[in-house]
């Protein structure tokens, strides 16, 4: 009985080692993943990025001469194109600009104002007359909010982080109307929330063009788009709409990235 008992245990005993060995060779794929998607990550090569916060949102740096530095928004910051380029670098499908002041290190690149679809910022051509870091400070360092797909009820603004909405819609963008919606200020928190800020508020931003997408609309907060807040009873969605009361929001606080 005794020899049995041993016989068990040291059965036991093996069974025990095994298992130890395939959680250390699982632990060890895990971790080796892990290394492989920071190296996809925070590749260094000349003209890599990376954001200072993940998922999508955060202060941008670039790989320059075997450091990260900072990029400037001087002349960067006049179209989109540079934002859609870096969140691609990424994996994202796009992107856009937002000014992310406060950072520290070297400011690696500024002054360049990119057409859309260079492989990095050094790709984008410097702007006539200019040095790379000529007249940047810190205080203009720049931050993308990178996004994966257009959905229904995804939202943008015509510049950030305050401008006129627009709504994504039956494949297309369209302006936000005003009506019921400025009832109160939860509409405005809600799209700002949308893009990775943590509130905001409403204003009126008429002249925009193209279709009206969404209007009649009173949101209690936390409806994750414009189309979750229910239409006022005996109101179809862009009754008595014109681009007249197109909607904006100046959103504010940065996201946490979490």
């Amino acid at each position: 009985q005794q020899l049995k008992m041993k016989g068990v245990q040291w059965i036991f005993g093996l069974l025990i080692i095994f298992m130890c060995a395939k959680a250390g060779d699982a632990e060890n794929a895990i971790s080796r993943n892990l290394v492989a998607r920071k190296k996809i990550i925070y590749s260094t090569s000349a003209g890599s990025v990376r954001l200072t916060a993940y998922p999508y949102r955060g202060r941008v740096e670039i790989y320059k001469n075997g450091q990260w530095g900072t990029l400037c928004g001087h002349w960067w910051w006049d179209n989109q194109q540079g934002a859609n380029n870096l969140c691609k670098q990424l994996g994202y499908t796009g992107g856009v600009k937002y000014t992310a002041g406060g950072g520290t290190g070297p400011i690696l690149a500024g002054n360049r104002l990119c057409k859309g679809g260079e492989s990095t910022i050094f790709d984008c051509p410097l702007v006539s007359g200019r040095t790379e870091t000529q007249g940047c400070t810190h205080s203009i360092d720049q931050g993308v909010s990178c996004f994966s797909l257009t959905l229904f009820g995804s939202v943008r603004l015509t510049s950030y982080p305050r401008g006129r909405v627009e709504i994504y819609s039956n494949g297309q963008w369209g302006t936000l109307c005003g009506h019921w919606w400025w009832d109160n200020q939860q509409g405005a928190n809600n799209l700002c929330k949308q893009l990775g800020y943590t509130g905001g508020v409403k204003y009126t931003a008429g002249g925009g063009t193209g279709p009206i997408s969404a209007g009649n609309r009173l949101c209690k907060g936390g409806e994750s788009t414009i189309f979750d807040c229910p239409l006022v009873s005996g109101r179809t969605e862009t009754q008595g709409c014109t681009h007249s009361i197109d909607q904006g929001v100046h959103c504010s606080g940065i996201y946490s990235g979490k």
